[in-house]
């Protein structure tokens, strides 16, 4: 049992918004796999009401607290242990100056939280001993708290109790103005230190360089102390990192930070730091001032100012230069907002909608995965959604006319687990009676493509090896009867709502043109990296013909083995009924005799947005046109402007998966297909950019940047880099490490070696 289980229903009818609080934490999480994990996208929930699809998988999770999201709510934590009476002063003026709130929760005495309600959502702050937490975060509202061992209590009615609009109204500006009021009720000797004086004495630089090295800025801020200073002390060192440092000193002031007594929350010290922009008047100095006012006295061997180290080479700062271009587009868009974590293009996290599953696509998957000798959920997803897309087609249709047409790819080395799924959906189509839905596991031409379609307009092609046979059919130089399947399967992706008009020939008895009736080609690949970046061009990307595609990496290269596995012919008879439960499509769908024929008139049955799928549906659509916007011109600019029909043919399917009846998009399918969705375009977008090159050069200079990148943090030996880049030519290599030198995206620095000179080692920054 939980405290989500217990009391989230409550909440979600009292209008929270919620989410599961890791046990012996105060931090949201995930329970997947057997174990808690950290919820890296938990700030969505502070958009949005709870739905009663993700209470039902939380209310599993063994020992679940309750955390409340902020943004409509605003919670005042009054951050006083040392004085009770000095608490109870602070709390009483919160009560006058922002209402007498029903709602007070306690954990650890004589420190208290009040509850209210926001006129119009703004950003948290903080103000010793006052922190606001708004927009983007949340407190625990149920659990154990860490340092007590007991639960959080209410003093009075707690939110379980309290419908929302039952707490005070407030304003941001009333809660800074209280934050100010509270502050000199502290007395002396509870106030924190400062470091710079109210005239911003201490942001000393002199007439040296702000930039500073990694390594003396790490040595100075050791003499620093923070014990819990005022938010803008706390801010400044914040700021003079970044000026000394760029974005390389994040980790300098999070250690740093890190030393406040009670103030250490990461996320907020990141999305602060982060938030820096254009610094010019304080840097390394104040650093430098701060640390020997207070006895510090570097090393001689510490090289201070950063711009002679980056020029001499000596002592090389991680990222001395506060990068001017703004962050790209790509990683912008490639995951849902996160204000609290930034996330690095190296690691893409793999979201929680493949884990969180329901209806006739979690039957698939979990008899994928009981089946499988080493199972690859990723995968089991995208192959029940190719199943459920191909059943579905010609059967049911989207309030926009969109269907379930998918193209989706999954991507893995040898031996991770790639085939597995697909056997799967065989077995499961032909113990079903539905092995008519099933195409070839090849296609030899673009004519052998549509005869396909003419005998079962809506067919699921399962294709091995798939990077090679994109291969075989993108290149120009090849046979046309190839190349007329990348044009058919262009086509077919776009006309799965009209009618598909086949090719004239000159000899019409012989080869008539074939015509289908909307088509549902639903084509399910598998391959290994490298053949597939090896058949794509950019060509590809611009021309939006790749866009069609949805390409799914796993998360898990060599997975465990299975060591309860079932026999693959054991097909639940759950799954059997619901996947003919599909065929049979809604209540009321008058399809007639001749629907599953190429000239039949299927009529697709609608399946329509609840009132609040279809909110979301259209906010996802402005933030995405925004996005298509700063990507006009680049390479992704047709990857953004599929995403949204990714998005609802994703949503159809999982609609269609849940009650195949009477099917309904809700505002957690959509926000399920999002994540979907997402995860596919983060990948597709970071690897095309890695190992999609148009020229012999571009190619050579993105397998050399992969190979140092791949080196991970220590990086790679100059010696072993000469060797893994002997494919390129001495001139040419030269001419690629000066080009990612000067573009900063490399660095050299050296190793001590114990038995002889130092060992040279390129990294990536």
């Amino acid at each position: 049992m939980s405290f989500m289980s217990d009391l989230g229903a409550r909440y979600i009818d009292n209008g929270y918004a919620i989410l599961p609080i890791m046990p012996q934490t105060k931090k949201p999480g995930l329970y997947t796999s057997g174990g808690w994990k950290d919820y890296p996208d938990w700030t969505r929930h502070c958009l949005r009401r709870t739905t009663s699809l993700e209470l039902d998988v939380w209310r599993q999770y063994p020992g679940a607290g309750i955390g409340v999201a902020c943004g409509a709510i605003v919670g005042v934590d009054i951050d006083v242990v040392e004085d009770a009476a000095v608490a109870m002063e602070i709390e009483q003026l919160a009560r006058q100056r922002l209402g007498d709130t029903p709602a007070m929760r306690v954990g650890l005495a004589p420190k208290r939280l009040l509850v209210y309600r926001a006129a119009r959502s703004f950003a948290g702050f903080k103000m010793h001993p006052i922190e606001v937490l708004a927009r983007g975060q949340q407190f625990v509202a149920h659990a154990i708290h860490p340092e007590t061992g007991q639960p959080y209590y209410w003093d009075g009615d707690s939110l379980a109790d309290l419908p929302v609009d039952r707490l005070p109204e407030v304003t941001e500006e009333a809660c800074r103005a209280f934050a100010k009021e509270a502050f000199e009720l502290l007395p002396p000797a509870l106030r924190p230190a400062r470091l710079f004086g109210d005239n911003g004495n201490g942001t000393h630089t002199g007439n040296a360089s702000l930039r500073g090295t990694y390594e003396a800025i790490d040595a100075a801020l050791k003499w620093i102390p923070n014990p819990d200073l005022p938010y803008d002390d706390w801010r400044n060192i914040g700021m003079a990192i970044k000026g000394a440092l760029g974005d390389a000193g994040l980790p300098l002031f999070m250690t740093w930070s890190a030393k406040s007594t009670n103030k250490d929350q990461p996320a907020y010290t990141a999305k602060t730091y982060n938030s820096f922009r254009n610094i010019r008047s304080i840097g390394a100095g104040t650093i430098y001032y701060q640390a020997q006012q207070r006895g510090w006295i570097p090393d001689p061997s510490l090289t201070l100012d950063g711009a002679v180290a980056f020029e001499i080479g000596h002592h090389p700062a991680q990222d001395l230069l506060d990068r001017a271009a703004t962050e790209s587009i790509e990683h912008k868009v490639a995951a849902e907002p996160r204000a609290e974590e930034e996330v690095a293009d190296a690691n893409i996290f793999v979201p929680d909608a493949f884990t969180q599953l329901d209806g006739i696509i979690k039957g698939f998957v979990d008899y994928a995965i009981a089946t499988a000798p080493r199972p690859q959920p990723i995968f089991a997803v995208t192959t029940a959604l190719c199943v459920v897309g191909v059943l579905a087609g010609r059967r049911y249709r989207s309030p926009t006319n969109l269907r379930t047409n998918l193209y989706l790819v999954d991507v893995g080395g040898s031996g991770a687990g790639k085939d597995h799924p697909r056997k799967c959906a065989v077995e499961a189509l032909a113990r079903a009676g539905l092995i008519r839905f099933l195409g070839g596991n090849k296609i030899a031409s673009g004519p052998g493509l549509i005869s396909a379609l003419s005998r079962q307009p809506s067919s699921l092609f399962q294709i091995d090896e798939f990077g090679k046979f994109l291969a075989q059919i993108v290149d120009k130089r090849v046979a046309k009867h190839k190349a007329e399947i990348w044009d058919n399967l262009t086509e077919l992706f776009s006309t799965a709502a009209s009618v598909f008009m086949g090719s004239e020939y000159s000899d019409q008895k012989e080869r008539p043109r074939q015509t289908i009736v909307q088509p549902n080609c639903v084509l399910h690949g598998s391959t290994v990296p490298g053949p597939l970046w090896q058949a794509l061009q950019s060509g590809a990307l611009s021309d939006g013909s790749y866009a069609r595609f949805l390409f799914f990496p796993t998360d898990n290269p060599v997975p465990d083995p299975n060591k309860t596995m079932r026999d693959i012919a054991d097909v639940p008879e759950a799954l059997l009924r619901g996947l003919k439960s599909i065929v049979a499509g809604a209540a009321g769908w008058e399809h007639g005799n001749l629907a599953d024929t190429a000239n039949g008139d299927p009529c697709p049955a609608l399946v329509p947005f609840d009132h609040h799928g279809a909110a979301l549906a259209a906010h996802l659509e402005d933030e995405l046109l925004q996005s298509r916007r700063k990507a006009v011109g680049s390479a992704h600019e047709a990857l953004l402007a599929r995403m949204m029909e990714h998005v609802i043919k994703v949503a159809v399917a999982n609609a269609v998966s849940s009650t195949p009846k009477a099917p309904v998009i809700t505002e957690a399918m959509v926000g399920w297909a999002k994540q979907i969705v997402d995860y596919s375009t983060a990948t597709m977008m970071r690897d095309a950019d890695r190992f999609v090159a148009d020229t012999d050069y571009e190619a050579k200079l993105k397998r050399v940047a992969e190979i140092i990148r791949s080196s991970g943090k220590a990086g790679i030996a100059k010696r072993d880099f000469m060797r893994r880049t002997s494919f390129v030519d001495a001139r040419t290599l030269n001419d690629i490490i000066t080009r990612l030198r000067d573009s900063e995206q490399i660095e050299c620095h050296e190793r001590p070696n114990r038995h002889g000179p130092p060992t040279v080692m390129w990294r990536w920054r």
